[in-house]
């Protein structure tokens, strides 16, 4: 499976991330959302995770569909599961949060990307600080 980091970049303030609960909310936000911002909240059942500064994230992607267009373009749109790290203020440790559904390569890139407010780097296990496998309780196969 592929699997990302996601950072904040310095001077940000961090970047909003949406994650649909099936493929059409996607499909819906990526081709409507340029002329109308506003269509987000007309999109039942998404999840708005805030990535703030000194956050971090570890993303894992799952597989995709292809939505086509009536003139046979298509898009791909990823199902996703991922942990949003954070370090509490008041006490030691992390406080993790976990999150899943289809989302779209703008939204969350698994590949090397950086931009304005956000870094997303490759990740290998050896660098992995969360265990997804457990976090989800995936059947773990011998």
């Amino acid at each position: 499976m592929k699997k990302v980091k996601i950072t904040v970049n310095g001077e940000s303030l961090g970047r909003t991330l949406y994650v649909f609960a099936d493929p059409a909310g996607a499909y819906t936000w990526l081709t409507e959302a340029h002329g109308n911002p506003g269509i987000i909240d007309s999109i039942p059942d998404v999840d708005h995770v805030a990535l703030m500064p000194g956050e971090f994230i570890e993303a894992e992607w799952r597989g995709c569909v292809f939505a086509y267009d009536v003139d046979n373009t298509h898009v791909r749109i990823d199902y996703v599961r991922f942990a949003k790290v954070q370090h509490p203020k008041n006490a030691s440790g992390m406080l993790i949060s976990a999150h899943f559904g289809w989302t779209v390569p703008c939204i969350i890139p698994f590949y090397q990307y950086s931009d304005n407010d956000i870094t997303v780097c490759t990740l290998k296990a050896e660098d992995q600080k969360i265990d997804l496998i457990r976090l989800f309780k995936d059947e773990m196969t011998v």
